[in-house]
């Protein structure tokens, strides 16, 4: 009876040393891969609303942008300007806010903040310094969702009002769209 558990233990050791020294072990995952932007180190970076409801703001949206591929110029070698911002760029980027909505999903307890789901259609193109097309978008939903203070159903722009929204759905925006942006996936 010993000697079978003694078997058993030697066996287990066995196959973790032979897994740890020699299997394969874990990889991470590689990094995606930089979108390659010739010529491009500067990006002037416009934003205007053209949907139906104009909710958003471009100017927020826009510095919101600015900011985020500023975070990311030690990995990308991109800087990034808004409008009034003088550094003579070699990359255009226009942001269309194409259209927004916002709406209540259903809560349980009429007590908890109001669950809400933003949807932003945002189209893109940045262009090199010779209005050469460098990348474009067409078109893409981006989601956000977030709670509410009670009461924003019944606001006069239901949701829309809510305090510190643009600051928030800018930031979400601008990271999920620079991540499409910058990186092949």
């Amino acid at each position: 009876m010993l000697g079978k558990k003694l078997l058993t233990l030697a066996c287990v050791v066995g196959i973790l040393a032979f897994g740890a020294c020699f299997g394969p072990g874990y990889k991470p995952p590689s990094p995606p891969s930089l979108r390659t932007l010739s010529g491009v180190r500067t990006i002037h970076v416009t934003v205007s609303n053209q949907s139906p409801s104009r909710h958003l703001e471009p100017a927020p949206l826009a510095q919101a942008i600015v900011s985020e591929i500023n975070s990311r110029t030690r990995q990308t070698g991109l800087r990034a300007v808004a409008q009034g911002e003088s550094a003579p760029p070699d990359g255009f980027l226009a942001v269309v806010i194409l259209d927004e909505s916002g709406a209540v999903k259903s809560r349980t307890n009429k007590l908890d903040p109001v669950p809400w789901r933003f949807v932003i259609k945002i189209s893109a193109t940045l262009t090199g310094s010779e209005r050469n097309v460098l990348w474009s978008d067409p078109g893409t939903f981006y989601t956000d969702a977030r709670a509410l203070p009670k009461g924003s159903e019944n606001s006069p722009i239901p949701g829309w009002d809510a305090p510190r929204l643009q600051d928030d759905l800018d930031r979400s925006l601008s990271s999920k769209f620079i991540e499409k942006m910058l990186y092949l996936k």
